[in-house]
C-alpha cells in the first residue's frame, strides 16, 4: 500500500469509519474504500507517518467460504475461523463472524498485524485489536443486513 494514500482516521467515512484510534499502537491514518456493500471489505490502518499497523477485512457470500476453507485445525489445540465464529489466531490476529439473512454463509471478519517492521506482532495491542474488529464487523454487519458480529 502506499503510505501517500494514508488519511486522518478520525474522518474516516468509508470502510474504517467507526474504527477508533490507539495511542499505545500509534494508530491514527487509514486506507479505505467507499462503503459500497461489496463482498470484500478492506480498512488499513497505520500510523501518522502512514507506516501499517493492521488490516481489516470482511468476507461475505462465497468470499467469506474461500477464505474460512483456508483455516484448518493443524496442531490439534485451538479453534478456526472454519469451525467457530470468533476467536483468536496467533499472535496478533482476530476473527468475528456475522449470521446474514437469505441463507448466504456467515460473515467473517478479521484483523492482523501488517507493520513492516513487526512492531505490532512483537507488542500487540490486543485490547485495541478486539475494539477495532468490533466496531469494524458491526458496522460492515449493519451496512450487509446482517446480525450483530459475534466477536472475540
Amino acid at each position: 500500500m502506499n503510505r501517500d494514500e494514508y488519511e486522518p482516521l478520525l474522518g474516516a467515512t468509508g470502510t474504517c469509519a467507526t474504527v477508533p484510534t490507539a495511542a499505545r499502537s500509534a494508530v491514527s491514518t487509514a486506507r479505505e474504500t467507499a462503503r459500497a456493500h461489496a463482498p470484500r471489505e478492506i480498512c488499513a490502518l497505520g500510523a501518522r507517518d502512514g507506516s501499517p499497523r493492521y488490516r481489516l477485512d470482511a468476507y461475505y457470500g462465497p468470499y467469506a467460504e474461500d477464505a474460512r476453507a483456508q483455516y484448518t485445525r493443524n496442531d490439534g489445540e485451538g479453534v478456526t475461523p472454519a469451525e467457530t465464529p470468533a476467536g483468536r489466531l496467533g499472535r496478533s490476529a482476530y476473527w468475528a463472524g456475522a449470521d446474514c439473512p437469505h441463507g448466504a454463509p456467515r460473515a467473517l471478519y478479521l484483523i492482523r498485524a501488517d507493520d513492516a517492521d513487526g512492531d505490532a506482532r512483537a507488542r500487540p495491542d490486543l485490547g485495541y485489536e478486539r475494539a477495532a474488529l468490533k466496531a469494524f464487523a458491526a458496522r460492515s454487519a449493519e451496512d450487509h443486513g446482517c446480525a450483530a458480529p459475534v466477536t472475540p
